[in-house]
């Protein structure tokens, strides 16, 4: 973060900056304010709205209104620590083992119904979170 004090006495001359790099992106923001510390504050809520933005962006995620989709276990690598559902929509999504909430992942069976979020990964759909019933 860069701080900018005014050293003449001009009204919202005092300026906050922040550069931040993430993963294939450098987000940036700036603000002017009366003081430093309105500009500090501008600047902290413009780049968690920036963050947020890239976060879902990167996520591919678009949350639908209503319940989570709901599926069934169509086949676990307990060894390799992931495995499949199939939709209710008949749609396969893969799913690693630390998507999994409320039990371990070794005590997942196939055919277990479970409830899951579901985002865009490298190679497809894939669970974010796993809940069995």
């Amino acid at each position: 973060m860069v701080l900018a004090k005014a050293t003449h006495h001009i009204q919202g001359a005092d300026e906050a900056r922040v550069i931040l790099s993430l993963a294939g992106k450098t987000l940036n923001a700036g603000k002017t304010a009366e003081t430093l510390d309105d500009a500090v504050n501008a600047v902290l809520d413009a780049i968690v709205r920036e963050v947020q933005d890239y976060r879902t962006q990167r996520r591919g995620v678009v949350k639908e209104p209503g319940p989570r989709p709901r599926g069934r276990i169509v086949r676990l690598f307990v060894e390799r620590g992931y495995g499949f559902i199939e939709t209710d929509a008949r749609r396969e999504v893969y799913f690693h083992a630390h998507a999994v909430h409320g039990i371990p992942f070794e005590k997942l069976a196939v055919g277990m119904v479970v409830d899951l979020d579901i985002e865009t990964g490298n190679k497809g759909p894939q669970a974010a979170r796993v809940i069995p019933h």
